[in-house]
């Protein structure tokens, strides 16, 4: 699971100079955008054991696979 969400994190920060220059985007705005992921991951992670209470570990990770 984890080698298939580390290209989230590691595909936006090499393209962050093109993205600026065809969108016309600041510095900050880069800046979030490149964080977004890692924000995304914080919040999911707060929650995340949560999620497998009721239907169970394996069905929980079978769900986040599909599609």
């Amino acid at each position: 699971m984890a080698a298939y969400l580390r290209s989230a994190i590691t595909a936006v920060g090499p393209v962050l100079d093109q993205i600026g220059t065809e969108y016309r985007l600041s510095e900050v705005v880069l800046g979030v955008l490149g964080a977004l992921p890692l924000i995304g991951f914080a919040v999911i992670s707060s929650v995340g054991h949560l999620m497998p209470r009721r239907p169970g570990a394996e069905h929980t990770v079978l769900w986040g696979y599909s599609p």
